[in-house]
């Protein structure tokens, strides 16, 4: 194992903005086996996209707070203009 990699499992990761950029990062994780869907949060302020996420098996809502509160690790995913 190249240990310039972080081991990610078990880490309970938070995403602010659910939206493509995060979308993408999500998907690449999983594909790699680095993260756990279930324990994982993702804040949006469209339905939409929280039920894409949902349907991902990831933990939603709108309230960032709530996102903060549950992961250890926090990515921004929202456009620089928001």
């Amino acid at each position: 194992r190249d240990s310039k990699f972080v081991d990610t499992m078990g880490i309970k990761m938070g995403f602010l903005g659910g939206g493509m950029m995060a979308e993408a990062m999500i998907k690449g994780l999983v594909a790699k086996d680095k993260i756990v869907c279930s324990e994982c949060w993702v804040s949006d302020v469209s339905d939409a996209r929280l039920d894409l996420m949902k349907s991902l098996g990831l933990n939603t809502t709108k309230d960032t707070n709530q996102v903060i509160q549950h992961s250890s690790v926090i990515v921004i995913a929202v456009k620089p203009d928001i």
